[in-house]
């Protein structure tokens, strides 16, 4: 019993471990969303994402392929027009689709 209880101490205190060494990583980056409809007559929304605080070199998003109740995959990627993607200062980053919702 007292094996047991010290394998469980162990593994929990493992976890927890993990869980600060993840949130202190993702403490350091900020996302911030900005959502405007300049003509909207077009039904064209224009999206912005800022992303603060990534030191990887590459970072991978992803866009959902389903809605929750409608269970077929959809393509939203394939409504995504002038896709751009740019560094701090404004300048053009190379960027590369691998996937189709990726």
């Amino acid at each position: 019993m007292k094996n047991k209880l010290k394998i469980l101490f162990l593994y929990l205190f493992s976890l927890y471990i993990v869980f600060i060494s993840a949130a202190l990583a993702f403490e350091k980056v900020r996302l911030s969303f900005t959502v405007s409809m300049e003509e909207p007559d077009n039904h064209i929304y224009q999206v912005g994402l800022l992303c603060e605080g990534i030191e990887d070199d590459a970072v991978y998003f992803k866009m959902p392929s389903w809605t929750p109740g409608y269970y077929r995959v959809l393509d939203f990627a394939q409504n995504v027009r002038d896709f751009c993607v740019e560094d701090q200062r404004g300048r053009a980053l190379v960027w590369e689709k691998t996937g189709g919702n990726v």
